[in-house]
């Protein structure tokens, strides 16, 4: 598969007399990760909620694929396969890690959850399971699944998290901090699940204060200051460029 997976036009988002987001432009491909980086306050997480529809966006499009999504609410662009995922975990701590990924399964298919409220049988109830199943072992969870997700360490609820997200069958994947809160380690097994997402032709747009890791995901990043992009480009090159440094790190260096 080629060519753009998620495009974002001159997008707007102003809250009151604040503009959050100034006139943005992204583009990721099929098999990519977009990096957006940059500091506090910057409007990323803002430009995510307008992308994945958690917020309207005031002036510009976005595009999944070739269809024009900007007027869709965040249900109808999950149903399509863009799906996010966001800073604090919402993983549901009473639940075991296969129930929280069934979750994600039974959202994908709202008529499933329908039936079962009805009491109904539902012949896709299988598919479902075989969602769950898959994306446990993607992810290495399966020893886990009967585990309660309150018992678990931050790491892998993050896991739990995305893979909550990949039982969606997401085509676009948004990812705000998904390393906040991991020690090295777990951020190690994040970066290889994510790159392995990225190899099986999944796009990705990640959110990330983490440069190293940035550095190694992305192939293009978008810097982000006070709503605008100040650069975009290969993190090689845009990193070292010293209104990028001064803007993520504050260093003039």
């Amino acid at each position: 598969m080629s060519g753009a997976a998620l495009r974002g036009e001159a997008i707007v988002r102003r809250h009151g007399g604040l503009v959050a987001v100034d006139h943005v432009d992204l583009d990721v491909d099929h098999g990519s990760v977009l990096g957006v980086v940059g500091p506090n306050g910057a409007g990323k997480s803002t430009l995510l909620d307008c992308l994945a529809g958690t917020q309207p966006v005031d002036g510009g499009r976005v595009l999944l694929g070739d269809r024009d999504i900007t007027r869709l609410d965040a249900d109808q662009r999950s149903r399509l396969g863009l799906v996010r995922t966001f800073q604090r975990s919402s993983v549901f701590g009473s639940l075991t890690v296969a129930e929280n990924l069934r979750v994600g399964a039974e959202n994908r298919r709202r008529r499933g959850l329908v039936r079962g409220v009805l009491g109904l049988p539902d012949p896709a109830a299988a598919e479902a399971s075989f969602v769950v199943t898959d994306v446990l072992r993607q992810l290495g969870l399966r020893p886990l699944a009967d585990r309660p997700a309150s018992a678990l360490p931050t790491g892998t609820l993050r896991l739990v998290e995305l893979g909550r997200a990949l039982c969606s069958r997401p085509r676009v994947l948004l990812l705000d901090e998904p390393a906040s809160g991991l020690d090295e380690a777990e951020t190690d097994q994040l970066r290889d699940q994510l790159l392995a997402l990225r190899d099986r032709g999944l796009a990705l747009v990640v959110v990330e204060h983490d440069l190293e890791l940035v550095r190694e995901l992305a192939g293009s990043l978008l810097v982000m200051a006070r709503g605008q992009a100040i650069a975009t480009g290969p993190p090689a090159d845009v990193l070292t460029r010293p209104e990028v440094r001064l803007a993520v790190t504050g260093a003039t260096t």
